[in-house]
């Protein structure tokens, strides 16, 4: 005798965060998921190629295929029987001329909007060596990629970093140097700075607020250390040839200090330099 009712499966449960806790880079499985988790635990992974000369190839692909519409456009309009078809959009009735415009209307759309993304392609920075060859020692050390799909990294001069751009060159090499003394700092005291983002002793990723306060704070105590020295060196000096040479000295180093950290402009120079002139002298003033 069959039963009047079948028992009510047990429902599978779904797979909850606590029964795949990915916390660390180390939980994802090997491959794809590991590498991108790297690549997600930092802005400085993110390093992709632009494919400068396959988007220059298919710019010019393009071009031409739009030159060669307008050249069949001229010949239209210069075969036309009838003149007044030329004078008048509503009283066209070619057919030819008609769907060359819509040809040129497309081309032109993909023509548009490839150079559009081209344009922010190119707008990116560089990726940095130091990122290029964190990732490569990642790739290499692990090898969970398959190697003909980790090449990309050997083409330096098209990769292009889509993190946020630091502010200014001087200050990501300050805070690559701040990286390095936190890991020998780390290696002293035997105590461990890192995120928690990988359980591999060789991987280092810090809280980018530690790595900026640390850097500003280094960048603040240089900048008012360049400022004070010749203050004191004048202070200390009677004669005022020798003050003269510190005023002359310390200003022409603030000027090309300012262009190559802030990349000023040359009015903006002029005025910095002024300035810190004026201030200069004015103290020697002051003080004789």
């Amino acid at each position: 005798m069959l039963p009047t009712s079948l028992p009510t499966p047990t429902p599978t449960p779904m797979p909850t965060r606590a029964a795949h806790p990915y916390q660390r880079i180390e939980d994802h499985p090997s491959g794809y998921p590991r590498f991108a988790a790297l690549i997600s635990s930092h802005p400085s992974f993110f390093v992709f190629r632009r494919f400068a000369a396959i988007r220059a190839r298919m710019i010019l692909h393009k071009q031409d295929h739009i030159s060669e519409l307008e050249k069949q456009l001229q010949q239209v309009d210069y075969d036309e029987t009838m003149p007044i078809q030329r004078s008048s959009y509503r009283m066209d009735a070619n057919s030819e001329r008609r769907a060359l415009f819509e040809q040129l209307d497309t081309a032109i759309a993909q023509y548009d909007d490839l150079c559009q993304r081209t344009r922010q392609a190119l707008a990116a920075k560089l990726a940095a060596p130091r990122d290029i060859q964190n990732l490569n020692q990642w790739v290499d050390g692990f090898g969970c990629i398959a190697p003909s799909e980790t090449e990309y990294l050997a083409h330096k001069r098209d990769l292009m970093a889509l993190g946020p751009a630091e502010a200014d060159d001087f200050l990501k090499t300050v805070n690559h140097k701040v990286v390095d003394a936190i890991i020998w700092l780390s290696r002293i005291l035997g105590r461990d700075f890192r995120d928690d983002y990988s359980s591999d002793p060789d991987v280092h990723i810090f809280s980018e607020r530690l790595i900026k306060t640390v850097s500003r704070s280094v960048l603040a105590i240089f900048a008012s250390s360049f400022l004070l020295i010749p203050i004191v060196i004048l202070t200390l000096s009677n004669n005022l040839a020798t003050r003269l040479a510190v005023v002359l000295i310390s200003n022409a180093v603030f000027v090309f200090v300012v262009s190559v950290l802030a990349e000023a402009k040359m009015g903006e120079l002029f005025m910095a330099g002024a300035a810190y002139a004026a201030v200069m002298i004015v103290y020697i003033s002051g003080t004789n």
